[in-house]
């Protein structure tokens, strides 16, 4: 994803994040933390401001990718980047994708929950209706819960542990899984990183029942500086903890 028009003082903070780190690395999570320098879009020990969190969480909604998707009957697990959703009929995604749930709560309250707040989520049932379209039932883990601006007002300032014990959130979500035309609510992403087109990964139908799906953070490249993480609350004080999980390892 190219970022256009990108605030000066922005790119200056972007630019001297490489000047420290180098652009050619890979962000990689690990459970409990570990070796390697931690992944941040932001440079650490300087003042982050709420609008450069901002841009990298409207960023984030549209980087993510699957670590984990498992389909009914097979063993082999689903990958891509850049994953969204979309109703397609007959595997061809032609519009452009959606990147949120969008359902009601068992309450029947309206609520979407944005790609950029998604750790994962689990396909609990399917109910099938007679005067009605399909819907499924999804436990969606949000993390972190978070504004932007809630995240550096918090005083201390959190750690990576503070967010997870404090700001993480599963939510039971009711999705419609018809669409106009017959179309199907499907996961869609990018297969290669160097190519732009959708393809269907999954049905939500498909997904195998209570299994999770893990969203993990991708990349995101400045034109003229270069490739970086999408971690969009990795402010300096959450990377200092030792258990924070996402890592920088130099390619060779």
């Amino acid at each position: 994803m190219k970022a256009k028009g990108l605030d000066y003082k922005f790119k200056v903070v972007v630019f001297l994040f490489f000047i420290v780190f180098g652009i050619n690395f890979s962000a990689k999570g690990e459970v409990g933390g570990g070796s390697g320098k931690a992944a941040t879009p932001f440079v650490p020990d300087k003042e982050v401001k709420e609008e450069e969190i901002i841009f990298v969480k409207n960023i984030s909604k549209r980087s993510r990718t699957i670590e984990e998707l498992k389909l009914k009957g097979k063993r082999a697990t689903q990958y891509g980047e850049k994953v969204g959703l979309n109703y397609v009929k007959d595997q061809n995604v032609s519009d452009e994708p959606f990147f949120e749930f969008r359902g009601t709560t068992e309450t029947e309250n309206e609520m979407n929950i944005d790609f950029s707040e998604v750790k994962s989520f689990t396909l609990l049932r399917i109910e099938q209706r007679w005067f009605a379209r399909d819907r499924a039932l999804l436990q969606i883990v949000q993390f972190p819960y978070i504004s932007p601006k809630d995240l550096l007002s918090i005083k201390p300032k959190p750690s990576y542990s503070d967010l997870k014990e404090n700001y993480t959130k599963s939510v039971r979500l009711w999705v419609t899984l018809v669409g106009e035309a017959d179309s199907e609510l499907c996961i869609v992403g990018v297969k290669w990183s160097d190519e732009e087109k959708y393809e269907v990964l999954s049905k939500i139908r498909d997904i195998e029942l209570n299994s999770e799906v893990i969203l993990e953070y991708g990349n995101f490249e400045i034109e003229s500086i270069g490739r970086m993480p999408s971690i969009w609350w990795a402010i300096p004080s959450v990377i200092q903890d030792e258990r924070y999980p996402y890592k920088l390892y130099q390619l060779r």
